[in-house]
């Protein structure tokens, strides 16, 4: 008995020395990247918002954040350049039902549209 006890003991040290741990109990929201560093995406076709884009340009992220973006802007030698030619970028959560930065529509009149269609009279009385 004394022999599993001292296994065990010896077993736990060794664990906690090599950096077993247990997971992570609590949830985060939202978006979770631990990566820090610095990348650059170049050659793509960046959509700054719906009317504006920019062919052939460069984003550079910065530990998670957006440090620039724009076409002939320098790279920094120490950035992981990722070539996306060909390739799109958008802007992130985009509501699919959502209005804002969207161009404006112009109401429909009322009494206009499928639901307020005009019956046609019949002659019969």
């Amino acid at each position: 008995m004394r022999k599993r006890f001292t296994f065990f003991v010896v077993l736990l040290i060794l664990l906690g020395k090599f950096g077993v741990y247990a997971q992570k109990t609590f949830p985060r929201d939202g978006v979770y990247d631990d990566r820090d560093g610095l990348y650059a995406f170049t050659n793509a076709v960046i959509f700054i918002s719906y009317h504006e884009k920019l062919d052939k340009a460069t984003l550079i992220i910065r530990n998670g954040k957006i440090e620039a973006v724009g076409a002939g802007i320098a790279i920094p030698k120490e950035a992981a350049v990722i070539d996306l030619k060909g390739k799109y970028i958008y802007p992130s959560f985009i509501e699919t039902f959502g209005v804002y930065g969207a161009p404006e529509t112009k109401p429909e009149a009322p009494g206009q549209g499928r639901r307020f269609a005009q019956q046609d009279l019949s002659s019969k009385k």
